[in-house]
């Protein structure tokens, strides 16, 4: 499973110790920084999967313009790049007014439709969105 965050949370090591307390130590899961991009997600994929697909990516508020600017763009790239015909993708987000602009949300579900992603949606507390993504599904 791969976890989309922003990259302060790894590097300040908040993800890196709530992995350490949630999941067995036998477990092979881990917290990484990688740049958002296609580049960056090759070569994820080829350190951890040997170059294959993730199984499971999760993204969770990756997406508000105000605060991340574009970086929904580099986040498509890379979700793109990592995923294959049987990802999972799953992305929750907050749909947030922006006063005199667009939260970015809309061009980022857009963008994963553009990249042949089929969306399911599920009933979450609004504003909170969550979304389901296969490729072609």
């Amino acid at each position: 499973m791969l976890n989309l965050v922003h990259s302060p949370y790894v590097s300040n090591g908040a993800l890196r110790t709530n992995v350490a307390a949630n999941f067995a130590s036998g477990e092979d899961i881990r917290a990484v920084s990688f740049p958002w991009s296609r580049a960056g997600a090759e070569a994820l994929k080829r350190d951890f999967c040997g170059g294959d697909p993730f199984d499971v990516i999760v993204c969770c508020d990756c997406v508000y313009v105000p605060l991340y600017g574009d970086s929904w763009k580099a986040l498509l790239e890379a979700i793109d790049a990592l995923a294959g015909p049987a990802t999972d993708v799953l992305i929750s987000l907050e749909r947030r007014h922006v006063k005199d602009g667009d939260d970015g949300v809309d061009p980022f579900l857009e963008g994963m439709r553009a990249n042949g992603f089929a969306r399911t949606s599920y009933p979450a507390a609004m504003p909170v969105e969550v979304f389901r993504f296969r490729r072609g599904a």
